[in-house]
């Protein structure tokens, strides 16, 4: 099956990205979610998110959406967490909130999808 590979207009490293499968089988776009973050990605826009984790704990983070990604059953925002100052991975279906603020990130060395897919 072929990925879709969606790039911002614009950008020296046109790293920020969704992929997934093409038509029917692609992302779950009925509750907007992957719309809202594909934009923030497109725009640089931090997100908060409220997020679940797996053992139900619930915390607010300010992110820096960098890729939405296709999982074996879920999807995923590849992002740069700026509570943990690090990389992580949220599940979109632990995501109970998202608001995309008007703040605008800049790339920062370390900081990018590219940087990210260089540790995995």
């Amino acid at each position: 099956m072929e990925s879709a590979l969606v790039l911002p207009p614009s950008g020296a490293e046109r790293d920020a990205l969704v992929l997934g499968p093409p038509g029917p089988e692609g992302p779950p776009e009925g509750d907007g979610r992957v719309r809202r973050l594909g934009s923030a990605i497109e725009g640089r826009r931090r997100v908060r998110v409220a997020y679940e984790d797996a053992g139900g704990e619930g915390t607010t983070r300010t992110v820096r959406p960098l890729g939405l990604f296709p999982g074996s059953a879920h999807w995923r925002l590849v992002a740069w967490c700026e509570l943990r100052d690090a990389f992580r991975v949220f599940r979109l279906d632990r995501i109970r909130r998202l608001r995309v603020t008007r703040d605008v990130f800049e790339d920062e060395p370390g900081k990018t999808l590219i940087d990210y897919l260089q540790t995995v």
